[in-house]
């Protein structure tokens, strides 16, 4: 089974908050032209995976929010194949009552973002939403700020912050996303030193030189058991991740450079995040689909040894299908 764990849908950009301006007029515009998170683009991107998470936003900081509400109502068009998560600011007067709204809605999970909801990690509002899942059973999700903006403090995403959050909550499970950037090396600390604390790619892979180097940082801490796949969609999609996740080794190919095993790098795609998380599978959801294209995938990549005729195979296996299925139209 393969699991993406961090998608979002938005209609609006504005929903990511007033100052999303800034940095979308810093990106390459035929790149931002490109970036379509509309219900439709994301059922059609994520028919490479069995299940796909859809995380909540919520910043009274940034004036940002995706509702609850809204992430339950597209994960409720098709139950067996999304998962949602609540965005909750711990900021916000009633932030213990969003996050069981949320699980009354039937979202599986809390998504928190420090950095761009101006927290620290361990303020004590904080600390009450996470002791508030670790009662419920639910995990959270820490968002990195990918794309700062003017006002985010960058200094609450630092992953040695939830040291303290790890030991205060040792059965709250936990993950870091985007590998901790730019403090990786901490990150992988964190994650060794925690059994329930976990890692994801989102924002990575469209990074392949940043991606490599920090999953051969994984591999040398031991902790590549610990990193979860997230293609972070609409920024990237999960048919581009597995593709970059299956062709890292290039980078060590005739040179003296290590390599990672692909077994570890078929691990984390195929890594069952429902386990990892305590999360419910899905009623209905897969348990070979998207597996089976991964297993493919690496066997073909195992059998030849040409490297470019790997990648060249392996991307229009997954171009082949993220091709729309008529029977997950919702």
């Amino acid at each position: 089974m393969i699991i993406d764990l961090e998608t979002q849908v938005w209609t609006n950009p504005a929903q990511l908050g007033a100052e999303s301006t800034d940095w979308r007029l810093r990106e390459d515009v035929e790149t931002w032209a490109s970036i379509d998170a509309s219900p439709a683009v994301h059922e059609a991107a994520m028919s490479c995976v069995d299940v796909a998470v859809v995380l909540g936003f919520r910043s009274v900081h940034l004036d940002a929010h995706i509702t609850s509400e809204s992430v339950a109502a597209f994960v409720g068009r098709q139950p067996n194949r999304r998962i949602g998560f609540a965005g909750v600011d711990p900021m916000c007067d009633g932030a213990l009552d969003e996050v069981d709204k949320g699980l009354a809605l039937g979202l599986c999970g809390v998504v928190l973002a420090p950095a761009a909801q101006n927290f620290h990690p361990t303020h004590s509002r904080a600390m009450r939403v996470y002791e508030r899942c670790q009662s419920l059973g639910i995990p959270v999700l820490v968002r990195s700020q990918r794309r700062p903006t003017a006002s985010t403090n960058m200094a609450y995403g630092r992953p040695l912050l939830f040291d303290e959050v790890a030991r205060a909550f040792p059965n709250l499970k936990l993950v870091i996303g985007g590998l901790g950037y730019p403090w990786t090396d901490e990150l992988f600390i964190l994650v060794g030193k925690h059994r329930n604390v976990f890692t994801d790619l989102a924002g990575q892979v469209s990074r392949p030189w940043q991606l490599y180097h920090s999953l051969v940082g994984a591999f040398e801490h031991r902790v590549m058991e610990k990193i979860l796949f997230a293609s972070g969609f609409p920024f990237d999609t999960p048919e581009r991740a597995i593709s970059r996740i299956y062709s890292l080794n290039s980078y060590s190919h005739g040179t003296d450079l290590p390599s990672i095993p692909r077994q570890h790098l078929r691990g984390i795609v195929e890594r069952d995040v429902f386990h990892c998380l305590g999360i419910e599978r899905p009623g209905g959801a897969s348990l070979t689909g998207g597996m089976s294209l991964a297993t493919e995938a690496v066997e073909v990549m195992e059998e030849d040894d040409d490297l470019d005729a790997q990648i060249t195979t392996l991307t229009g296996m997954l171009r082949e299908s993220v091709e729309p299925n008529p029977r997950w139209n919702s």
